[in-house]
């Protein structure tokens, strides 16, 4: 029961986090007080929830070629210093 608690509230922590951070986005491009900028975040989260998603996926392919690119040239330089 503590573990699952301690969940939740990481949860809740982060998803007031991003709701924060996006609020402040909002206020720096409408000028609008705190409370209607998180409201408005929101709003545009939620209707826009496939292509946040979509973009998600894109940048995580990324990432994971990007991993593998890396590990690869990091491998193959380390082959052929080594048998040099």
């Amino acid at each position: 029961m503590l573990a699952l608690t301690g969940y939740l509230l990481w949860l809740l922590e982060n998803c007031v986090k991003y709701m924060t951070k996006n609020a402040y986005i909002q206020i720096a491009l409408t000028n609008k007080s705190f409370f209607p900028a998180a409201w408005n975040a929101f709003a545009l989260v939620i209707k826009h929830a496939h292509r946040f998603g979509f973009a998600t996926t894109i940048g995580v392919m990324y990432m994971f070629t990007g991993c593998l690119l890396v590990g690869s040239a990091t491998t193959g330089c380390a082959y052929l210093f080594l048998t040099n």
